[in-house]
């Protein structure tokens, strides 16, 4: 059986917005969104008006890929410092959207 676990990558080789992006999609998949203190990270990390609206959108895309996508994804729980390969697919999506390349975006999605 092979580990779901991307092969000595970690949240540590990220950098801050990688992780707290991942950080926000694991806990949002994992229903723990009503903490202020979830809030509080992507304002600090994003900047005040941007960390909410940052929020709102990586909550939407988690219950669209948790109620409409075609598998189930693996993630880690929220605290875990280990990578998986569905969340390093997630993170290129991510990354992709930024660079306004929507080919490589759905690629990755898919």
């Amino acid at each position: 059986m092979t580990s779901c676990f991307v092969p000595n990558a970690s949240l540590v080789d990220l950098g801050p917005g990688a992780q707290v992006s991942l950080f926000g999609f694991r806990a949002c998949s994992a229903g723990q969104t009503k903490c202020c203190c979830l809030l509080k990270l992507f304002q600090q990390t994003f900047g005040p008006a941007r960390g909410g609206p940052a929020l709102g959108l990586l909550m939407k895309l988690s219950d669209r890929l948790g109620s409409k996508g075609h598998r189930r994804l693996e993630v880690a729980e929220p605290n875990a410092v280990r990578l998986t390969h569905d969340e390093a697919s997630l993170l290129s999506a991510l990354s992709a959207a930024q660079d306004d390349d929507a080919a490589r975006a759905c690629a990755h999605l898919t």
